[in-house]
């Protein structure tokens, strides 16, 4: 049977090796931001031969495939295992349900007939079809006892690959993804030994996906970037999920464009190699990704394609989630009839599946739409069943939205007592959510520290490595002259004796510094988190003595303190990325005058709101295009707005100015009375830092604003300062390099 990835391989493997390592010499920091220029610049030199490879291979393919099938009708016993093994193979992409049929023949005739790597190979892809299919139970015995099999029998290969399939079945039926994630080292351990590089690619990638799913986007997206560097990975079609894994963490950071922009590059990547059930699900993931973005139509076009390619396939899972999928996006368009209809359809389908994450899903879909069509006593109904099996699966944030949507809608139907009663269990879960993950942002910060510490001892360890080689190298080449070897030993012992003393002071240095930093880090965080700290305690107090009146007020004003919380954490939580140097940033070319006049409507609300006056004066040139973060440029700007309008006096006037100077972009944010000292003006960027006058308000925030700011604009090589606005208050400037 004709092997297109072969084929491609071999075709472009010169190309290759020219390309990948000038690809990622480029932008080190991103390379799969140039993924698509590499795969653009490939795709002008095979494009024709591809299209030409593609028909033949798929005849040959259908022509092999009936041969097999024909083959099979004359066999009997033992020699149908070869044709199954073959068949088994080839379906479990193709078609799921007919793998199983295929596999689950050829297991039982292996029973008879026992060899083990055979019982292995149809093992692995009759687990991939149950996974397909979404029979988790039959897919978890099967990849177990395959791992069995393997560790006592099997190759290196096969160990690998049955540590893989582990791997996966720990996450689709368990979420164990930290479980997942040791099976998967493992794997990549001994694909690495075999020099299997495409095997490797592919593990690779899996492991970014359970830390994403553990909600690590950071290492996620670095296992992302080592799978793409891979020059064999990078050309098959498994190339076709990292694209869209990035897609992924671009979703989870509300960058609907980005995202999109790498789930096409995946759906073009997949239809390389003419596999529907790859093409399908990046048809599903771009029509997800448009239903986010509230293009509803081009998102109902995508579901459409991909429903048409799940007919031919049979995957269970992927139907679920294009019903579920269209069913939000009708009630969007509030046509609730037909958005009932495919809820429907996709309840209908969980049902076929081992998956109660799938049926809490879809029921608690329901419960919302039943609230839509004030049909409470159903939704109850709905959000009881959700909750009951989120329970006895000790899914936790299942249970927080159940218990939301049954407060909400006990309270519409006039159910206090009820609603009181979830709303209680809502809040619980809610304040144990907020503190874990408080929790787990100190934990993570507390870890960066250390391995700056295990980085720092190490370099030194290093330095102390080498002037011993040196010492070393020395000593043998003054052994060859006797009077030369005193007086050089003379020489090296002075000069180790500096240079042990130098290493020293520089270690105890750094030391002294890390120390400050942490000790001034821990008692800023401590100052910050005290205050809100404090006034939750006393409330909490409060409705404990029954001592406040309006009980709502009171838990809305808990509730605003521990947003506060959140928000200070995060500003610490980016400031320190900052700091270690892991801010992720990406940098894209866009037409600035263009853009600016996008974003001035919201901006000018954004002031408006607040009883202020917003003046834009946009006087960079139509055609200027820049090569920045746009997101963080926007960031920058809304935090500087913010500044100002939280410390401008009402009825106040807020200007935002951008010009250009030669090949520097002046951007300016000023605004009216109060203003600041002198001594402020060069003060207010450092971190937690508060001015002692009218400016310093009880609304004032974390201090950390500016801070960011400051630390978005070193990002992009530039510079913030601030001076005497003529409006009477503070003004802003940050310069920022125009790059070609």
């Amino acid at each position: 049977m004709l092997d297109i990835n072969k084929i491609i391989y071999k075709i472009i493997n010169k190309l290759n090796q020219n390309s990948a390592n000038t690809v990622y010499a480029k932008n080190s920091s991103a390379p799969f931001c140039n993924f698509k220029l590499a795969i653009t610049f490939k795709l002008k030199f095979i494009a024709m031969l591809s299209s030409i490879i593609f028909s033949q291979m798929l005849m040959a393919s259908s022509t092999d495939i009936s041969n097999l099938e024909n083959q099979l009708k004359l066999t009997h016993n033992q020699d149908r295992l070869l044709l199954l093994k073959d068949l088994t193979t080839y379906y479990s992409l193709e078609s799921p349900p007919k793998a199983k049929k295929y596999g689950e023949e050829a297991l039982e005739l292996l029973e008879k007939f026992p060899d083990t790597a055979l019982q292995l190979h149809v093992g692995h892809y009759l687990f991939d079809a149950y996974r397909k299919l979404s029979q988790l139970d039959r897919a978890y015995k099967l990849a177990f006892n395959n791992l069995a099999l393997a560790m006592n029998n099997g190759t290196l290969e096969q160990k690998a690959e049955a540590n893989f399939d582990i791997s996966n079945i720990l996450s689709d039926k368990n979420s164990d993804y930290k479980g997942a994630i040791k099976y998967l080292e493992i794997s990549c351990r001994i694909f690495k030994q075999l020099n299997d590089n495409l095997s490797l690619g592919s593990c690779l990638n899996n492991q970014g996906l359970a830390y994403y799913y553990d909600t690590q986007y950071e290492k996620a997206i670095e296992f992302y970037i080592n799978a793409l560097k891979i020059a064999e990975y990078k050309m098959e079609l498994a190339a076709a999920h990292t694209l869209g894994n990035i897609a992924l963490i671009n979703m989870q950071y509300r960058r609907w464009e980005q995202a999109l922009i790498y789930y096409h590059q995946a759906l073009e990547h997949a239809k390389l190699f003419n596999k529907n059930a790859m093409i399908s699900e990046q048809l599903i993931n771009i029509g997800v990704a448009y239903l986010f973005n509230d293009e509803l139509d081009k998102s109902i076009a995508y579901f459409d394609k991909a429903t048409i390619l799940q007919k031919g396939i049979g995957n269970i899972r992927s139907s679920f989630i294009i019903a579920k999928r269209l069913g939000e996006v009708y009630v969007e368009k509030q046509n609730y009839t037909k958005a009932m209809q495919y809820y429907q359809e996709a309840f209908n389908l969980s049902q076929k599946m081992s998956s109660d994450s799938s049926y809490i899903e879809i029921i608690m879909a329901t419960g919302v739409l039943n609230t839509k069509l004030q049909k409470y006593d159903l939704a109850i109904i709905n959000f009881e069943k959700a909750l009951k099996r989120a329970k006895k699966t000790k899914r936790k944030p299942y249970i927080y939205e159940a218990h939301e949507n049954l407060y909400l809608t006990n309270k519409d139907l006039g159910n206090l007592s009820k609603s009181l009663f979830h709303y209680e269990k809502y809040i619980q879960l809610k304040t144990e959510k907020t503190q874990k993950d408080r929790l787990n942002k100190i934990t993570e910060l507390e870890e960066r520290f250390k391995a700056q510490q295990r980085e720092t001892q190490i370099q030194l360890l290093k330095k102390e490595n080498q002037l011993e080689a040196l010492r070393n190298q020395r000593i043998q080449y003054a052994s060859v002259f006797i009077v030369a070897f005193l007086f050089a030993l003379a020489f090296l012992w002075v000069l180790r004796q500096k240079q042990l003393s130098s290493i020293a002071n520089e270690r105890t240095k750094m030391m002294e510094e890390l120390i400050v930093k942490k000790n001034q880090l821990l008692a800023d965080v401590s100052h910050e988190l005290g205050t809100p700290l404090t006034v939750l305690k006393l409330q909490v107090e409060s409705l404990k003595d029954d001592l406040e009146d309006d009980i709502q007020a009171c838990y809305d004003a808990l509730d605003n303190k521990i947003n506060d919380i959140e928000h200070l954490i995060e500003d610490i939580h980016q400031l320190a990325q900052s700091d270690v140097g892991i801010l992720k940033m990406c940098r894209v070319p866009f037409e600035l005058h263009q853009t600016l006049n996008f974003w001035h409507t919201e901006l000018a609300h954004f002031v408006s709101k607040n009883d202020l006056t917003f003046e834009m004066d946009n006087s960079v040139s139509h055609s200027l295009e820049v090569n920045f973060d746009k997101e963080r440029i926007k960031q920058i700007i809304i935090n500087l707005l913010n500044n100002s309008i939280k410390y401008t006096d009402k009825q106040g006037r807020i200007r935002l100015s951008v010009s250009q100077v030669d090949d520097t972009l002046y951007l300016s944010i000023e605004d009216s009375k109060p203003g600041v000292s002198d001594k402020d003006l060069t003060n207010i960027f450092e971190r937690l830092y508060r001015v002692e006058n009218s400016r310093n308000r009880s609304t004032g925030g974390s201090g950390l604003g500016l801070a960011i700011c400051k630390s978005l604009v070193e990002s992009h090589n530039g510079k913030i300062y601030a001076q005497h606005s003529s409006l009477g208050g503070l003004k802003v400037t940050t310069e920022l390099p125009i790059e070609a």
